[in-house]
């Protein structure tokens, strides 16, 4: 699930389950509660921008079918992303888990500023390490990368009905 797409409630469970594996015990509340504050003020100030922005979210259907918390956090959050979809500054596309040729199964994201700065790429490794791009040749390829997605992807309408089945099923 996109950072900038979390409800409080599901930022606060992902940031407890992991934290119970990366943190010491005497570190794991106060760190928990950093992180969690730090992404959610990360969002604010994204999404609630001077200037406003588009997005626009590939996210694999794994991340609407794993359980978070609990299935009311789940719940909520399949509701959030309904939420956004409908509104006018997001597009959402789901990938779906029968989808074989996925370029990019960790995730990407890509940076783009129009003519104002050249676009960024951030890539996971996987287990919470971030890489950052901005040589013309990464980033234009992990451009191509997101084309592919959204044409792998259902299309932001069958999106929709797609997190609307979800949230029936949770």
């Amino acid at each position: 699930m996109p950072g900038l797409l979390q409800i409080a409630d599901y930022v606060r469970a992902l940031v407890s389950t992991a934290g119970a594996a990366w943190w010491k015990p005497d570190e794991r509340e106060v760190a928990n509660e950093e992180r969690a504050e730090f992404r959610l003020q990360y969002q604010e100030n994204t999404w609630n921008p001077k200037k406003p922005k588009h997005f626009h979210f590939i996210i694999g259907e794994a991340a609407l079918i794993s359980v978070v918390g609990d299935s009311t956090v789940m719940k909520r959050q399949l509701r959030h992303l309904l939420s956004v979809a409908y509104g006018e500054r997001a597009t959402i596309q789901v990938l779906p888990l029968s989808v074989s040729n996925n370029p990019a199964s960790n995730g990407i994201t890509v940076l783009d500023f129009g003519d104002l700065v050249p676009p960024v790429g951030i890539a996971s490794d996987g287990y919470g390490s971030l890489s950052f791009y901005t040589e013309e040749s990464d980033t234009s390829a992990m451009m191509r990368v997101f084309r592919i997605l959204t044409e792998l992807s259902l299309t932001p309408e069958d999106s929709k009905q797609f997190i609307v089945q979800k949230l029936a099923e949770a």
